[in-house]
């Protein structure tokens, strides 16, 4: 084909291309020139104009280039000042803008590379919560029209090294982000790109701490997808707490929280957004506290990893849970309120209604609630702690839980379908201590609430669980009650515990076992299945010396005992079902134990029951109707404090507290007696209040009879010791038995049964036998029991005779026989003592003694072979309130000492034959011979003291001051004319005539120095016989040597005469200290008083 080109003449195709080129470099400079010149200062005045008037900001640039020929634009030297301000707002040292010259074709700008250097922006949130950057956020707001359709494409963008400054006023804190780098290699709307994914890479350190993100986007495509790399190092959360949109109520003390996550987005033009997440979250260094700096939570490492997981469809896909040494403290305060309660029941200091919420709310309608899906492949916790302190009560419970390790396998849980499963669940070497005191364990409202709380949840749409296979391993347990003075302590180590197959299947057996050790030597293994609903439980129990002391605090109000020590042990087969309204159904079988027994009384803290061991062989119990059988029970080294009461009731009845009569001393005696019976009036009232206090547990306790059964065939006893106190006999009486050994067959509730009673022992030293039948066990006391006891030695009874008798017991002994019969509250009783050589002590100061001359009557009681023998039969009903076995004896034996004692010396006389008074012989004045009459007196005296060699003879020798001092004056006179006469003093010849008598009286006086009446100058003067008869009579009376010489005198005589004429044992006989006659009464002083002892 011809070219067109060449029909123009070769001229004008010269022309043309002249005129061509000339065109060409006119518009090619225009351009150069417009791009270079004109180009650079218009974008300059246009951006300051469009700042200034938008913005009200004033922004300038140092440099503004162009090259319209490599198409790139250059900007230099930017400053951007705040609104309305000369201060810097932002700045940027170079921006490079290199556009391609593809723009042309695609009537749209294509930059083949955007970098911006040390871009620098600062941004401020003020007081009034305002931001530096509001303009420009209402200026983005503002309605435009659908650019949707616009077309551009920049590649290769970088953000080199930009700075980032966050001013927060009122939180007067300042962030930084800096070291910012950014690059987005493609961005494009343009079809030749839009398959293309871009990726995206962002990396800073925001207040020192490194973030980096990388990933891909097609934004503007139809279908939008996505993915983003999200690298977060160590970010403070602390730092961002203050941005919450409410006040917290709790303090962030640290947090680290770092990311390695992919998340992926797609939006497809229609139907749901998809949002997917993979990677890992590490949260570090965590700890929480409430307002006052508590520590609530510590997360010192948390790891997850995430499998590919459709967050939005709310399938959640976990690879890994690794929890490691977190602690958890939770406290409760007085009034109830948990320190978590605490920290989200206000939000800024206000108080948060909570909103009532359905059930249907809650659980979704027909069970479809919100989307939510996990599987979770392993959950770990490693060395976790938690804290418990709850200060309800009066003394604050404390619960802690040290090195708790869990492992989880294959968690699966659908929400809404309300199902969960668990392959695995493994817990291993957890410490576990709690310490706490007084627990409410009888809390009617706290039994209606949790009542309450697990019938609502079993209203609610039930939710399915399973879990194959649940094992604690060497698990320990420490449990401190401190609500006695002495805090119990209970131990359990090597704790372990497995069940398969538990369920929401409440009605399906679950197999169990558990082992464990308690304290130091108790050992627990227990196997078999449990159905929860209705309970039901078929285990093989063996249980070792399990210390039981810890049940202590949960009885203390139902019991009068504390017990302090106690081991358990159980072997055999228990079964039991709940059966409607009839409680549990069941039966065990096997043997049981109870060793090392320790108790004491709540009120004294003194020792009321302790044995070695206790051992049932052959139990079998059934449950409903409660029945009790035992083939043979061994009581080995029973150690027991047994008082029986005045009205005849045992403080074992006792051990239980009854409703009415509140705490109750076990060991406390009762109230001192003084040996008499009470008047009517005071037994009928202690015996009404005694029924008052007793009869609601002694009528719960008929009624409970009729509901249960017990039946001991064999009861052994070996090595017994009890200490004794019968108040049943008053004065009362206390006595240790030892060595008990013996048996109780047939011991039975049925009333119609009697136990035969066959014990041996010593009671305070002396052999006993106990032998006969009685029925402890049912409502009607019967008894017919023998006791015997030979040759029990007294003197231990020296504190008791001294309470009673007022005088200790040096030596003695003492044997009795006593049967004792009980039927239809009638007791007969008999009653033989024998005491031989009962020999009393020293006195004892005692306000419970009898005031009696008790030695004397003792003396009078015993024959010449030293013994003494009562006999008393009693009888009577026991439902009398006036009658007292101990009252009517003490009656008998009180009268026969009063008998004794209030003349004994009548009744020695009356023993010999002769009514004269024995107490004493009299003399002469002044003499010491005994006289004819006084002798047949000694003689009597003698006699009777020769039956009755128990008894001494006190002798006391008297004088009387006047009368005998009459007659030393005669004696002197005397002496003085045997000694004119040249003869002996004591010459019997030797007689003072009436004629010589004033003489020798005035020389008497004249020789005796004493104070005599003086004349006027001084010298003795005379004076009349009286008068001098007066003044020696005194001046004699007053020389007591004399006196008291004649008075030994007299005594000495007298005791010869026993000894030697009544033939009475020196040993028997005493001289008591010489006294003169007393200034009152009529007795004469000049004679020998006797006293018996």
């Amino acid at each position: 084909m011809e070219n067109p080109l060449k029909r123009i003449p070769p001229f004008w195709r010269n022309r043309f291309a002249k005129w061509f080129q000339i065109i060409f470099i006119v518009l090619l400079v225009a351009y150069g020139l417009t791009g270079f010149f004109i180009v650079p200062d218009l974008i300059n005045k246009k951006a300051q104009e469009f700042v200034a008037e938008k913005f009200q900001r004033k922004l300038s640039f140092t440099k503004v280039s162009f090259n319209p020929f490599t198409l790139t634009a250059d900007f230099e030297g930017m400053q951007l000042s705040e609104h309305g301000s000369e201060n810097g707002f932002a700045s940027f040292d170079h921006l490079l803008v290199d556009f391609s010259a593809e723009s042309y074709f695609r009537l749209a700008p294509v930059v083949e590379k955007l970098t911006l250097t040390n871009p620098k922006i600062r941004l401020e949130r003020q007081e009034d919560n305002r931001y530096n950057i509001d303009d420009f956020v209402a200026f983005a707001m503002e309605p435009k029209e659908d650019d949707s359709s616009a077309k551009f494409a920049v590649n290769n963008i970088q953000i080199k090294n930009g700075l980032v400054e966050f001013d927060d006023k009122p939180k007067n804190k300042r962030h930084f982000v800096d070291e910012l780098n950014l690059t987005i290699p493609f961005i494009s709307s343009l079809p030749s790109q839009v398959n293309i994914f871009v990726d995206l890479a962002l990396s800073a350190k925001v207040n020192n701490e490194k973030i980096e993100i990388s990933g891909k986007t097609r934004p503007f495509f139809r279908e939008r997808d996505g993915t983003v790399n999200l690298k977060l190092d160590s970010i403070d959360l602390v730092s961002y707490i203050s941005y919450l949109p409410f006040k917290p109520g709790f303090k962030l003390k640290d947090g680290k929280l770092s990311t390695d996550l992919e998340i992926g987005f797609v939006k497809p033009e229609e139907g749901k957004m998809g949002l997917f997440v993979e990677g890992r979250i590490d949260l570090d260094a965590f700890q929480l506290a409430d307002l006052n700096g508590a520590d609530l939570l510590k997360i010192p490492e948390l790891d997850v990893k995430i499998d590919k997981s459709d967050v939005l469809s709310g399938n959640l896909a976990v690879n890994l849970v690794e929890l490691k040494y977190p602690v958890v403290s939770l406290d409760r305060n007085r009034k109830g309120q948990w320190n978590f309660e605490r920290m989200f029941a206000t939000v800024n200091g206000k108080s948060k209604p909570q909103k009532e919420t359905s059930q249907a709310d809650a659980s979704g309608q027909d069970g479809q609630g919100m989307p939510f899906n996990l599987a979770l492949d392993k959950l770990t916790v490693t060395e976790g702690q938690l804290q418990i302190r709850d200060q309800t009560n009066a003394v604050p419970a404390n619960f802690s839980v040290k090195n708790f390790g869990l492992v989880v396998d294959k968690l699966v849980l659908d929400l809404p379908k309300r199902d969960m499963t668990v392959e695995k669940i493994v817990s291993a070497n957890t410490d576990i201590k709690f310490v706490h005191g007084k627990l409410d364990i009888a809390d009617k409202d706290a039994k209606k609430t949790a009542k309450k709380t697990m019938d609502d949840a079993a209203a609610q749409a039930g939710f399915n669980y399973s879990i194959a296979r649940f094992e604690l391993d060497d698990w320990s347990l420490y449990f401190e009650n401190r609500v006695a003075g002495k805090p119990v302590v209970t131990r359990v180590t090597k704790l372990d515990v497995s069940a398969d197959h538990i369920s929401s299947k409440l009605n399906e057996p679950v197999a169990i076992t558990v082992a464990a050790n308690i304290n130091e030597k108790g050992k627990l293994d227990i196997r078999g299945t449990v159905e929860p609903v209705p309970l039901k439980a078929d285990l093989d129990l063996d249980i070792k010396n399990v210390d039981i002391r810890a049940v202590q605090p949960y009885i203390e109000e139902y019991v009068n005992l504390s017990l302090r020590q106690a081991n358990l042990s159980l072997a055999g087969k228990l079964k039991f079902a709940e059966a409607r309204n009839r409680g549990l159904e069941g039966q065990f079988t096997g043997n049981a134990g109870l060793s090392r027994l320790v108790t004491v009384d709540q009120v004294t803290r003194q020792p009321f029951v302790n044995w070695g061991d206790l051992s049932l062989k052959g139990v079998r119990v059934n449950l409903s109707p409660l029945s009790v059988v035992v083939d043979q029970v061994t009581l080995n080294n029973l150690m027991a404090r047994v008082i029986l009461s005045s009205k005849g009731r045992l403080n074992l009845q006792d051990v239980m507290r009854s409703e009415t009569g509140g705490q109750k001393s076990l060991t406390q005696n009762e109230e001192k007696d003084n040996g008499k019976t009470p008047a009517a009036g005071t037994a009928v009232a202690q015996q009404t209040a005694q029924q008052s206090a007793d009869s609601g547990q002694a009528d719960q306790l008929k009624a409970d009879k009729k509901n249960y059964s017990i039946l001991i065939k064999k009861w052994l006893i070996r090595n017994g010791k009890i200490r004794f106190s019968d108040n049943f006999i008053q004065p009362r009486y206390t006595a240790n038995l030892v060595n008990l050994r013996g048996s109780i067959n047939n011991l039975s509730t049925d009333a119609s049964k009697q136990a035969t009673v066959d014990v041996k022992g010593r009671v305070n030293g002396a052999p006993l036998t106990i032998a006969g039948e009685l029925n402890p066990l049912s409502d009607k006391l019967a008894l017919d029991i023998k006791a015997n006891v030979k040759g029990m030695e007294l003197a231990q009874f020296s504190a008791y005779s001294g309470k009673y008798i007022g005088y200790g017991i040096e030596k003695g002994k003492l044997s009795f026989d006593v049967h004792y019969k009980v039927l239809n509250d009638q007791l007969t009783a008999e009653n033989s003592l024998v005491l031989d050589q009962l020999t009393l002590g020293d006195e004892v100061e005692s306000a419970d003694a009898v005031h009696l001359p008790v030695r004397l009557a003792l003396a009078l009681l015993k024959d010449r072979n030293g013994v003494i023998d009562i006999n008393l039969p009693v009888g009577g009903s026991l439902n009398d309130p006036e009658f007292s076995v101990g009252g009517i004896v003490f009656k008998m034996f009180v009268n026969l000492l009063t008998k004794a004692v209030t003349a004994p010396f009548k009744l020695l006389g009356a023993l010999v034959g002769n009514d004269a008074e024995l107490s004493f012989v009299t003399f002469e004045p002044g003499s010491h011979a005994i006289t004819a009459s006084e002798q047949k007196k000694l003689e009597a005296l003698a006699k009777a003291l020769e039956n009755r060699p128990a008894l001494t003879l006190e002798i006391t020798g008297k004088y009387d001051p006047v009368v005998d001092s009459k007659l030393t004056i005669m004696k002197k006179l005397r002496e003085m004319k045997a000694k004119d006469l040249g003869k002996k003093a004591g010459d019997a010849k030797v007689v003072v005539t009436d004629k010589e008598y004033p003489d020798l009286l005035k020389r008497l006086y004249s020789n005796e120095d004493f104070e005599k009446p003086k004349n006027w100058i001084g010298f003795s003067k005379s004076v009349p016989v009286p008068e001098m008869e007066k003044l020696l009579s005194q001046h004699f009376s007053g020389k007591s040597d004399d006196l008291i010489q004649l008075a030994n005198q007299r005594a000495r005589v007298v005791k010869e005469w026993l000894i030697t004429d009544g033939k009475i044992p020196e040993e028997r006989l005493f001289l008591l200290a010489s006294k003169a006659k007393k200034t009152e009464g009529n007795d004469s002083g000049n004679r020998v008083d006797f006293s018996l002892k």
